[in-house]
């Protein structure tokens, strides 16, 4: 029987704390990460150690221009030169081997050549299925997909200069092991230092029954869900059908805390564009390591980055599985345990990794989770069995009396979507019960539901505080001219501490802004700047609002009362200050989701329309439980790593080129830091 945390929070105590001691292991036991002869380098010290100070030092400043600067090669190239010619000019004798002279040499004597690190995997151009190059050798002429129904191509056929006939694939999909990308980190002086302290959660859970609703959460550590991950199980499906996590042999099945190095990764998927002048949409997949403190774990040289999804158009909800096929592979293989070499420590250490949670906005959430997309009208919600016209019912927020739905159903309900053999039973299952296959349904002891929290900066920030700003404040005329430019002024005339960033200047023009970041800052000082623009001289809000102006496109038709819209603003924002805290109680969270209830329940009474993002913000309070205080959880820094790959220059070529580069420049800049951190470089 799968224990979920819906529809209510089971914390699953095992026998004595004794036994949460770190066990010994036996190497012959276990799976020790090995590589194959053509890799075994890998992880060596670069050949530049063995050159002088002087020239490891132009190799990296030559790299740095190049991959932190984004300067071309033949630009990188010349500086490299240049600077060989100064060390000369100043007495430098000739030495052996010979100084590189040209970027890619240099890559590869500080062992930063990206492609050693990445497998170019072929897919097709329609569906994204893997076909190995043994599968398409073997493939007849016309290189179609071998997906039924799939239209899609895998490879064109090139001749060599001796006219020799080739088949190259079509399309790529660059994947980068974490496997590979963890061990080295594990090499790191600072990484190993950052990690936490397994004694930490031992006391922890020692004091897990005892704990009450006013415990101080700080973390992602602090969930209780931290405490309940196992290991040592399998997942495997009953003959009635019924989904449960087994031991893989008497006695295996252990707790996450007990082992001395438990990784728990959080999965991260997101789209962005990568061209100018047409449209190519990019899937990034990111996996962070909660087991890291809090002030480095989303650091970039501390986030995985295994694949980018090739655009120019993203998956469907069922190609999507083929992209996380490997990574699934390897989530696997780390939960049952490889052994690897760790820094400070003289013996192979035994390594295990579990999913703990994946965090992206509504719809990558919900497209890598199998299930049904928030505009579902039988299923908009994915905790609970509301549809969405309740979302506009006051049903859709009483959160004492609704039907939760389970984790252990619906892994049933995926699994056999995963086994329908028609496209139309696939289509009932999700009319039905809002499901679809999801890859990552294979992993031991993960939950659809109870693993994938909502994203409170999507939600409450793009969501439900745009909704209130431009459905509400700007579509329903509440702002005139004069009190637009009044509202500038005093956002204009707000002084921000150095560390924050700002807000637009021309807000009365285009109000609406773009970022979760300026919407949070500007719904702090809501609460005042609408007091100062809406009150009156007898220093209340007057019920009255401004005129709807006669060549409104759309007048709204909801009640327009300034006093009451106020009110509701009032408990938005403490709503939204409470539940953005840094630290937080499970009590405290509830008084916040209270306060949101009640903000939607006044909305409703002015017959304000709601959207799904108001209803699943009422499901919250589980999750704060599971995984703690959103600070540790939204998803800033992934949006911030989005930026930074825009910025990536690549050669506009499509399938699979662009995100080739993108994986590249993250793998390099894993390596260039190793440069800084690792004692033998």
């Amino acid at each position: 029987m799968i224990d979920g945390l819906f529809p209510t929070m089971i914390i699953r105590l095992p026998p004595p704390l004794l036994e949460l001691q770190i066990k010994p292991y036996h190497l012959d036991t276990l799976q020790l990460w090995m590589l194959s002869p053509e890799e075994q380098d890998l992880y060596d010290p670069p050949e530049a150690i063995q050159e002088t100070e002087s020239l490891r030092v132009a190799y990296l400043h030559a790299a740095i221009a190049n991959i932190i600067k984004h300067h071309s090669v033949p630009d990188c190239n010349d500086q490299l030169e240049g600077t060989l010619d100064s060390l000369y000019a100043h007495g430098l004798d000739q030495v052996d081997p010979k100084p590189a002279k040209t970027l890619e040499t240099a890559k590869r004597r500080l062992n930063i050549d990206a492609d050693r690190y990445i497998e170019k995997r072929p897919c097709c151009t329609v569906c994204f299925k893997y076909h190995s190059q043994e599968q398409i050798n073997l493939l007849p002429p016309g290189g179609k997909c071998t997906e039924p129904g799939c239209k899609g191509l895998i490879f064109e056929v090139k001749r060599d200069r001796d006219g020799n006939e080739h088949r190259h694939p079509i399309k790529i999909f660059p994947y980068s092991s974490i496997i590979k990308n963890l061990c080295r980190m594990l090499m790191r002086p600072d990484f190993v230092q950052n990690l936490r302290d397994p004694s930490l959660d031992s006391e922890a859970f020692a004091g897990l029954e005892s704990r009450d609703d006013h415990y101080l959460m700080k973390d992602v550590h602090d969930g209780v869900k931290w405490l309940q991950d196992e290991i040592g199980l399998r997942r495997v499906v009953g003959p009635d059908g019924k989904v449960s996590d087994v031991e893989v042999s008497p006695g295996s099945r252990s707790l996450v805390i007990g082992v001395l190095y438990g990784f728990r990764f959080t999965l991260n998927l997101d789209w962005f564009g990568m061209t100018d002048g047409r449209p190519h949409s990019t899937g990034g997949c990111y996996v962070s390591i909660n087991n890291l403190h809090r002030s480095v774990r989303l650091l970039q040289h501390n986030v995985l980055f295994p694949f980018a999804i090739p655009g120019p158009h993203e998956p469907s909800r069922e190609e999507l599985n083929h992209m996380f096929v490997p990574l699934v592979d390897e989530f696997q293989q780390l939960y049952s345990s490889v052994v690897m070499n760790v820094c400070f420590q003289t013996l192979p250490q035994q390594i295990h990794a579990i999913a703990h949670n994946q965090t992206s906005d509504t719809p990558a959430s919900r497209k890598l989770n199998g299930q049904a997309a928030h505009s579902h009208k039988r299923h908009p919600c994915p905790v609970c069995s509301i549809t969405l016209e309740d979302i506009n019912l006051p049903a859709g927020y009483d959160i004492d009396n609704f039907k939760l739905k389970a984790d252990a159903d619906d892994l049933q309900y995926a699994f056999e979507a995963r086994n329908a053999t028609t496209a139309a039973h696939r289509k009932r299952i999700l009319d039905d019960h809002g499901v679809r296959w999801s890859v990552l349904n294979l992993l031991a002891f993960w939950l659809p539901i109870a693993c994938a929290p909502l994203d409170f900066m999507h939600n409450m920030y793009l969501g439900i505080m745009a909704h209130f700003f431009i459905n509400v404040v700007i579509e329903g005329y509440l702002l005139n001219k004069e009190a637009r430019t009044q509202y500038q002024n005093f956002m204009d005339a707000v002084i921000w501490p150095s560390g924050i960033g700002r807000l637009p200047k021309n807000l009365a023009e285009n109000p609406k802004l773009k970022k979760a970041d300026e919407w949070r800052r500007a719904a702090g000082l809501w609460p005042i700047a609408f007091f100062v623009v809406w009150g009156n001289e007898d220093d209340a809000i007057p019920s009255q609002a401004p005129k709807v102006p006669a060549n409104a496109k759309k007048k709204p038709t909801w009640i327009r009362n300034l006093s009451r819209i106020y009110g509701a603003l009032l408990m938005l924002c403490v709503a939204a200050r409470i539940l953005s805290s840094k630290a937080i109680s499970v009590d405290t969270a509830r008084r916040g989701i209270d306060s949101l209830r009640r903000y939607c329940l006044a909305l409703l009474a002015l017959k304000i329309h709601l959207v799904p993002n108001h209803h699943v913000a009422m499901h919250y309070l589980p999750w704060f439980k599971a995984f703690g205080p959103v600070y540790g959880w939204w998803l800033f820094a992934f949006e911030r790593f989005n930026g930074i790959l825009e910025r990536v220059k690549t050669n506009n070529h499509a399938n699979g080129e662009m995100e080739l580069t993108l994986v590249r420049y993250w793998v390099q800049y894993h390596r260039l830091y190793e440069l800084a951190s690792c004692p033998y470089y």
